[in-house]
């Protein structure tokens, strides 16, 4: 706990050479504690916020924090003559019902059941001037608004807001430590060696703390408030892995399939497959997703994974289809004008496309056993005949699926720089 100062733990733990326990029952007699100290306005200072562990609740949208704060103000009533000479800066410890303490809550608390967020187990130490110093520990449950379109690289922005729930500013002012920096007012505690506490999935990037003034709708009146704002990132690397990689790899394989045959099946068992995969992971992310009105960019390109899948399997048998069906069909002029046009050098990366030899004969063959058990191939008859007008029907539809293949192609390049950037 290299963050931990010396003086906190003394504060924390006690003091050596407790002073006289005639003086703490004298200074209990006739006290008040529902009574402010003198003067009238009390001034409450928090050095510093001590965090020891925290974690966001993705589904919840929530930020828990456990640590220590010190509190410091002054009670003229709790003044004493300390006669010790082995501890002259000794302490008098009381209980926080015994004496006045601030009374100071959540004010963005997410468990508004729970009003007290500070133990009362802790100790409140007095000096001899008066001087009081309360190190109780915390934990505060609050609500954190997230936003989950980088996830899971996403940064999220929480803060605490720690309020006088009957006090307004006149009567008791709540300050920070003016000698440091914001950054300094919030001291992260360390565990062998790591500079935040042990989380697995979340680091605290950066943190401050800030005064500000609260005015309740219900009074005129201003409540002083202590804000501790935290930017906190996602632990990404097993996303990484599990996530990036698998959805790039996917993208390759979704456009690889533009890239088959139209005949044959493999076009189709490779777009089922995508499909099946895909789907998986939308049910995951469905899962661990929390519902928000926003999508997650990840989420995107699995869905245009998704899209590119899909389309390639309508795509497959539109063009098959208008391939066999439009054999006797004459191909529409805009049709023609695409052909001779130099759009197809563009697309296909040729000159121009080398449809089918006219005129030729895809015949087909069965296999016959003969009476020894050999197998042989027999011609059986004429399948297809390519004729102009079929021929001129499958360079239109190749021409349309590398088009498709160099559209998708560009969006998912450029939805992949957007992902990883």
């Amino acid at each position: 706990m290299k963050s931990i100062t010396n003086k906190s733990l003394f504060l924390v733990f006690g003091t050596v050479g407790m002073p006289d326990p005639m003086i703490r029952r004298k200074l209990l007699e006739g006290y008040d504690v529902l009574s402010q100290p003198y003067p009238y306005k009390t001034t409450v200072t928090i050095p510093y916020l001590s965090v020891t562990r925290y974690d966001i609740d993705d589904q919840q949208q929530t930020f828990e924090l456990h640590g220590w704060i010190v509190m410091k103000w002054k009670d003229d009533r709790l003044r004493w003559e300390n006669y010790s000479i082995q501890n002259p800066n000794g302490y008098i410890h009381f209980t926080k019902t015994e004496i006045w303490t601030p009374e100071i809550t959540t004010f963005n608390t997410a468990n508004p059941t729970l009003m007290n967020d500070f133990s009362d187990d802790a100790h409140v130490l007095v000096q001899s001037n008066g001087a009081v110093i309360w190190v109780p520990r915390v934990r505060f449950i609050t609500n954190c608004k997230m936003n989950f379109f980088q996830w899971p690289f996403d940064q999220q922005h929480c803060h605490i807001k720690i309020i006088s729930w009957t006090y307004n500013e006149q009567e008791m002012d709540l300050q920070v430590d003016s000698s440091g920096s914001s950054e300094s007012r919030i001291k992260v505690m360390s565990y062998e060696g790591h500079k935040t506490p042990n989380n697995t999935q979340w680091v605290i990037v950066e943190w401050s703390a800030v005064r500000t003034l609260q005015k309740d709708p219900c009074c005129a009146e201003k409540a002083a408030a202590i804000t501790f704002y935290f930017k906190v990132g996602r632990k990404s690397s097993i996303f990484t892995f599990t996530l990036v990689l698998p959805v790039l790899m996917l993208t390759v394989v979704s456009l690889i399939g533009f890239l088959l045959p139209l005949t044959g099946n493999s076009r189709v068992t490779l777009a089922g497959f995508n499909l099946l995969v895909i789907t998986s992971y939308m049910i995951y992310f469905r899962i661990r997703l929390p519902t928000i009105d926003h999508v997650p960019s990840i989420v995107r390109f699995f869905t245009w994974n998704l899209f590119v899948t899909t389309m390639n399997l309508v795509l497959t048998v539109t063009l098959v289809n208008l391939t066999v069906g439009k054999g006797t069909t004459k191909i529409p002029d805009w049709g023609k004008i695409l052909l001779n046009s130099k759009l197809v050098s563009y697309i296909t990366f040729s000159e121009k496309l080398k449809p089918v030899k006219r005129g030729s004969t895809t015949k087909m063959r069965s296999i016959r056993k003969g009476p020894n058990g050999e197998h042989s191939l027999e011609e059986v008859g004429s399948d297809i005949r390519n004729t102009p007008k079929k021929c001129d029907w499958t360079a239109l539809v190749n021409l349309f699926d590398k088009a498709c293949f160099a559209l998708f192609a560009l969006i998912s390049f450029i939805m992949a720089i957007a992902l990883l950037i």
